[in-house]
């Protein structure tokens, strides 16, 4: 499987692509992570998830500088990345989109809030390999 994916990967990405990767780059992996981090082309900008700690790991020998967050202008839109879903963000109400990583159904008093931002990220702002 792990070859599958970065054969899939390599395909789409370009050495000069900059690839925004929002959290949860590794967990549970096999290999260390920067085995698999330097088979895959791009520049990899990291958005810190819950299942690493990129800035303090070897992780982060195949990453630029990780955040929690980043700004990015992609051609005409600008983006919000982060690994959570956000009730609110800079530029919401200015067609500034949002993606996010994950949710997990756990249901507290968030859970209302999290479904409806899932089925937000279910209408194509995501593109799998």
């Amino acid at each position: 499987m792990d070859q599958t994916i970065i054969e899939r990967w390599n395909r789409k990405v370009q050495e000069d692509d900059h690839v925004y990767i929002v959290g949860d780059v590794a967990f549970q992996n096999i290999c260390p992570v920067e085995d698999y981090l330097k088979q895959l082309k791009g520049q990899k900008h990291p958005i810190l998830g819950s299942h690493e700690q990129i800035a303090n790991s070897e992780t982060a020998k195949g990453f630029s500088k990780p955040l929690i967050r980043w700004e990015v202008q992609d051609v005409d839109r600008r983006v919000c990345l982060y690994h959570y879903p956000l009730a609110e963000w800079n530029g919401a109400s200015k067609g500034v989109w949002h993606i996010y990583g994950h949710i997990h159904a756990v249901k507290n008093d968030a859970y209302p809030f999290k479904k409806a931002a899932e089925s937000t990220k279910r209408r194509g702002l995501h593109q799998p390999l």
